[in-house]
């Protein structure tokens, strides 16, 4: 349910090359250490008392960082700037 409102907030926002690299990235990272649990067993003792058993602190971690990382366009300064405007709409 949170993943399907989730995604529901990303569809509704106008895809760039940046955000999809951004959101493909974080949910492969995600899909596959879930569906491959012997990853992290090689990771050391360390790596699974920090993350836990889930694997969203390195997703969110890994989509926070490409955030920052990489550099925006012209065009996500618009979509920014656009979802800006529908939120104060909303608020109104």
């Amino acid at each position: 349910m949170i993943a399907m409102s989730g995604m529901s907030l990303v569809a509704k926002s106008r895809f760039t090359n940046r955000s999809m690299l951004i959101c493909g990235t974080a949910c492969a990272l995600g899909l596959g250490i879930s569906f491959a649990k012997d990853t992290r067993s090689g990771a050391g003792e360390y790596v699974p008392m920090f993350f836990g058993e889930s694997s969203i602190i390195l997703v969110a971690g890994t989509a926070i960082l490409l955030n920052l990382l990489l550099p925006k366009k012209e065009v996500d300064k618009e979509v920014d700037q656009e979802l800006k405007d529908e939120i104060a709409k909303n608020e109104e």
